[in-house]
């Protein structure tokens, strides 16, 4: 109910204003904040003007109330308005987020819950990321997206923002008003990433830096990575974070401390700096300290960095080829870093062809089939394969002929848990199915804060759930009569 989801919401960021709901998950009709105890709508919770006593004492409900003024107010507020210390209404907007107090280097978002009562189901308060699209279920860019100075409207087929449609967080923009002008800016910069905007949103000389919209991890650094689309005409490169691949120090830096420009060569870096070429988007690297480490003249496999947030199973064996066998390469796998078995060393080295290298961890995806395409006859002589092999793919695609070329595209016919790891992929979320070698499930399965054990078919067995601090027994189950009934921690019969 909404009342429960906004007890849950205080519980969780220690919220300044706490809801008491009743047995039917209703607002209580006396609820209290650190300016005293007052009279609501039990079914929404909004105050009751003139009802407000001192924090010890309890309002009469059933009395009749105090003229309060009538209040013209041009704003629209989505979440009410603030009130006086006699609870009358103040032409100001209630902007939830206020009440709650977000973790260092997370922010305040309103965002969707579901409800029992469809009549009444607001968004709540959430701490989560600086900005966070929303799609739409065709994949498209949501027309309104908002970050934490206001809402705005959106082109929906790349996410650019439209000048001049900017309004508070919790107020929703007419994407379909005409607009205030914006002057125009003649730039001399080139942004591949467009550039940022004023208050109003109309385009500043500054680049603006996806980057920026990011925290990650200490050790981890901000590169701007390759990702895959269904719509090959706008593709834009991502933020990832990825591990420092420097053996010493961390890797040269020319916008921010948090983020690093890739390099593909020596000459990309500056004095004092070498290439580090561990395969990180597509064969490059970030640029370390030198002295310069000894480098196998091979070319890793092409890996995209991994979202599945599992960052403690990040393993990192190596940070250089010294630190390898001779017949082996220090390559990125899109988690951590690891030595690579070569089977053949090409002997150019800054235009080296591809070397075929053999993961000792074979990429997943070969478990899966390629979807059946009818080999077409006209196809465009301008397109070529982009791949050989499953081993040329990033993490869980394969090497597939569609119609006219090779390319890398997500497996058609895998396991369920391939499907599911792709599938949480594909959306960035910080949680991963676990699968074995196989591409069955593994017998445990993790996320942010807890573990259980699992089915064949990766069915959660009731009883097994326990913090993630330590790992569930899945040989002794307990035999209960009836079935469980299972809260967010603990599970009785």
């Amino acid at each position: 109910t909404a009342c429960i989801h906004e007890a849950i919401t205080a519980e969780a960021y220690s919220a300044i204003r706490k809801r008491k709901c009743d047995e039917n998950g209703k607002f209580r009709q006396i609820q209290c904040d650190l300016r005293g105890c007052f009279c609501v709508d039990i079914e929404n919770g909004n105050e009751i003007a003139n009802t407000r006593v001192a924090i010890n004492e309890n309002p009469r409900c059933d009395e009749k109330r105090l003229f309060c003024e009538s209040v013209i107010c041009p704003k629209k507020c989505a979440y009410g308005f603030e009130v006086s210390s006699d609870g009358c209404a103040l032409c100001e907007c209630r902007n939830p987020c206020n009440d709650v107090h977000c973790p260092s280097g997370r922010f305040c978002v309103m965002s969707d819950v579901q409800c029992f009562q469809q009549s009444y189901c607001p968004q709540q308060p959430r701490c989560d990321a600086i900005r966070k699209r929303k799609c739409d279920e065709n994949g498209k860019f949501r027309q309104i997206q908002c970050d934490l100075r206001g809402c705005f409207c959106v082109d929906i087929e790349n996410g650019n923002e439209i000048a001049n449609t900017r309004v508070a967080i919790n107020e929703n923009p007419r994407c379909d008003e005409k607009r205030l002008f914006c002057e125009s800016v003649i730039c001399p910069k080139k942004c591949a990433y467009g550039f940022e905007v004023s208050s109003d949103g109309c385009a500043l000389c500054e680049c603006r830096n996806p980057c920026n919209d990011v925290h990650c991890p200490s050790g981890r650094f901000c590169v701007m990575s390759d990702v895959q689309c269904f719509q090959q005409s706008y593709c834009p490169q991502q933020p990832r974070c990825v591990v420092n691949v420097c053996p010493s120090g961390s890797p040269f830096s020319s916008l921010l401390v948090t983020q690093v420009d890739l390099c593909g060569r020596d000459a990309d870096c500056p004095t004092g700096y070498w290439c580090n070429r561990v395969g990180v988007n597509a064969n490059k690297g970030m640029c370390c300290l030198e002295p310069k480490r000894r480098s196998n003249n091979a070319r890793c496999p092409v890996v995209v960095p991994l979202i599945d947030g599992e960052t403690e199973r990040c393993k990192i064996w190596c940070r250089s080829d010294e630190e390898c066998d001779s017949s082996e390469k220090c390559c990125y796998d899109g988690c951590g870093l690891r030595c690579i078995t070569i089977e053949a060393i090409t002997t150019s080295t800054e235009s080296m062809s591809v070397s075929s290298i053999t993961n000792v961890d074979r990429n997943p995806s070969a478990i899966g089939q390629c979807a059946s395409y009818t080999i077409r006859n006209d196809c465009e002589p301008s397109h070529k394969d982009t791949c050989t092999h499953d081993a040329d793919c990033p993490y869980l695609q394969k090497c597939c002929n569609t119609g006219c070329v090779k390319t890398c595209v997500y497996p058609y016919r895998t396991t369920g848990c391939l499907h599911l790891k792709v599938a949480l992929q594909k959306i960035s979320s910080r949680v991963s199915a676990r699968c074995k070698e196989d591409g069955a499930f593994e017998s445990i399965q993790c996320d942010e804060k807890y573990c259980w054990c699992v089915l064949k078919d990766g069915t959660e067995i009731d009883g097994t759930r326990i913090t993630n601090d330590r790992s569930p027994n899945c040989e002794c189950m307990i035999p209960f009569s009836h079935n469980f009934q299972r809260d967010t921690l603990i599970v009785t019969n």
